[in-house]
This record gives C-alpha cells, sequence and structure tokens, in this order.
C-alpha cells in the first residue's frame, strides 16, 4: 500500500465484524499525505463488485495537528448481500485522481441470525439503509423501543404543562424518517390527524405505504412547507435541529409559527451542555466561548452534521417567535442526552 496514506476503521456495530444480509455502519479516517492527491471517499468491494461507496467528507478536529487538515472522516452504512459470505471485503482508498489503494479488508463469515429477519418482518421495520438515514444504530429492537419512548416523552413533557395531548386536532412530526415515533401514534388516529414531513423521499414512500392511518409530505431544507396557515395544533422535531445550522433554525421558526394555529405549540430537541461533553477539548473551548458548534458544516441536514447550541442561544433564537414554556436538560428516553424545549406561538 501507499506509504503515504494513514487511515484507521471502526469495525461495524458489535465489534465481531460485518454481517452478512444486513447493512453494516463504518466509519474512520484515510488521509494521504500527498496533498495533490487528497483521499475523496472509501469504496466497499467483494468480488470485484463495488457494494457502496462513503465520502470522505465528515469532520475529524482530533486529526488538525497530525495532518494539518481536519476533513478526514467518514461514517455510513453499507448493504452486504448474503451471498457475499466466505468472501472477502476490500475498503479501498480513492484519490482525487482516481487512485485506488485497499486500506483495509475483513473475510465475511457473519449472517443476520434467522430469529432478526423474522422479527423485522413481523414487526414492520423498515430496512437496514433506511433506518441508517434516521439513526446511527441498526439494531431493530431499539429502533421499536425508543421510537415507543419516543411518544411517551411527548406525552410525560405535555402533562407536566397542563396540557392534554388528547385536546389536539392535528400533530405534526417534522423530521419523521421513516416512522420510528410516528408508528406508535396508530391508536389515537380515530381522534387526532396526524402528519409527517421528511426531507428524503425514500423515507416519506415508506411512511406512506406501511403507515396508512398517517399523511405524509416532502420538505425542503428550507421553507416552506405544504401545510395552510395555521392548520396545525401541535407538532414535535426531535434529532432535527441537531443537524440544521442556526440560519437554517431561525428559517424554521417562522414557518412553524405560521402553521400553528394560535397558541399552538412545539417540541424541540437539540444538543446542548450534556452532549457538548463528547467533544474534544479544542471544540469544548469553542462551544463555551460561542455557546455554539457546528461539526461538518458541509453536510448540513445530514446525520453527520452535528450542531450544538446551550441554553442562553437556543432562547434566544426560539424566543423571536415563540415563548418558552419549559426547558427539560439532556438524557431523556428518545432523545438521548439532548436538551427539550417546549415552546408555545406568541
Amino acid at each position: 500500500m501507499n506509504d503515504n496514506i494513514h487511515f484507521h476503521i471502526d469495525l461495524p456495530e458489535d465489534g465481531k465484524g460485518p454481517r452478512c444480509g444486513s447493512a453494516n455502519i463504518f466509519s474512520g479516517w484515510v488521509a494521504n499525505t500527498d496533498d495533490s492527491n487528497p483521499i475523496e471517499s472509501v469504496q466497499f468491494v467483494v468480488k470485484a463488485n463495488q457494494l457502496g461507496t462513503l465520502q470522505v467528507k465528515q469532520e475529524r478536529p482530533d486529526l488538525m495537528k497530525m495532518f494539518g487538515k481536519s476533513m478526514l472522516g467518514f461514517i455510513g452504512a453499507i448493504m452486504i448481500p448474503e451471498d457475499c459470505k466466505n468472501s472477502t471485503l476490500e475498503i479501498v482508498a480513492v484519490g482525487k485522481n482516481g487512485t485506488r489503494d485497499v486500506v483495509a479488508s475483513y473475510l465475511l463469515n457473519l449472517s443476520v441470525q434467522a430469529d432478526e429477519v423474522e422479527f423485522k418482518k413481523r414487526e414492520r421495520i423498515p430496512d437496514d439503509m433506511l433506518r441508517h438515514l434516521v439513526v446511527q444504530n441498526l439494531d431493530p429492537h431499539l429502533f421499536l423501543e425508543h421510537g415507543k419512548r419516543g411518544v411517551e416523552v411527548i406525552k410525560d413533557v405535555l402533562a407536566k404543562n397542563s396540557i392534554e395531548y388528547r385536546s389536539f386536532q392535528t400533530i405534526l412530526d417534522f423530521g419523521v424518517g421513516c416512522g420510528r415515533i410516528m408508528r406508535w401514534w396508530e391508536k389515537d388516529a380515530g381522534t387526532i390527524a396526524f402528519w409527517g414531513t421528511d426531507i428524503n423521499e425514500e423515507l416519506i414512500a415508506w411512511c406512506r405505504e406501511n403507515l396508512p392511518f398517517a399523511r405524509f409530505s416532502l420538505n425542503a431544507l428550507s421553507p416552506p412547507m405544504q401545510f395552510d396557515n395555521e392548520s396545525i395544533d401541535f407538532l414535535y422535531a426531535f434529532s432535527v435541529f441537531t443537524h440544521l445550522g442556526l440560519d437554517t433554525q431561525k428559517k424554521w421558526l417562522p414557518e412553524f409559527g405560521r402553521v400553528l394555529t394560535p397558541r399552538g405549540t412545539a417540541l424541540i430537541s437539540v444538543h446542548g451542555d450534556e452532549d457538548a461533553r463528547s467533544l474534544d477539548e479544542g471544540e469544548r473551548r469553542l462551544y463555551t466561548n460561542n455557546g455554539f458548534l457546528m461539526r461538518t458544516m458541509n453536510a448540513e441536514g445530514e446525520n453527520m452534521c452535528a450542531v450544538y447550541q446551550n441554553q442562553s442561544i437556543t432562547e434566544q433564537l426560539f424566543g423571536e417567535d415563540f415563548e418558552v414554556v419549559d426547558f427539560l436538560p439532556g438524557a431523556r428516553p428518545s432523545t438521548s442526552k439532548q436538551d427539550l424545549y417546549l415552546i408555545r406561538k406568541r
């Protein structure tokens, strides 16, 4: 292999190696010290067949001192078919000028267990690649558990603030994904109209086919949405603002106000102080000094873009269009360690 290329590959999921018949999450970094030929992507190849490609566009500030640059990381899911079992998976670094260097290889000797396949089928679990667009963990059991907890959190926060969710006529899941939370509202669909909207057409298509009790629409990275003025009583956005810069958030808040009924409410999660504990020393310093940090801004709207914002910055931002009714810091079920803000239209 080219001595100028340096890399690190994280083993997928449980560290036992890639599984056939499943998507596998790969992450890591790769750098070429020859600056004339930076690595632009990593490809995953079995028997000369390309299974997928991940772009090298994730910021890795921890590598700045070593390489003088930080846009060296990658993360994503690669589907490995069952018929690849007992073959070798090669991970190939592809340079800007087309050079190809194998940086790692794995013998594919693991498969998805039959009981997991049956569980996914029985519970109508979206396929691995769709779930990966929504959450990093591909465990189908956690997908169900965290979605159910999401509805429980919403109900608990509303009840804590003396708001009866059954009084709503319309509820909007903003950033519905593949229905992780939405699916758990089905028993209330007889009295409440549910809407979901998302930026990804594949996710919306899955929801339309599998969650017929609700209605779904596409939205872009910026407003507007396809809803009439004052047509939504309550909306929630879990793990959405966590991937949007402050300028984009600022565009969406007036749009939320437009579609919400008078005194309508919204529940929004963000990465706050608790999540910021996971940042490296330099990033924590920036977050502390500025009250805000955005990682991998070139991937806004994607999972690899992570936005952190403290209570002061967030309440100032939300306060332009809403009053902050309640603030629940960190470690809520279904939203990991994200902060939650219950806000009401002015």
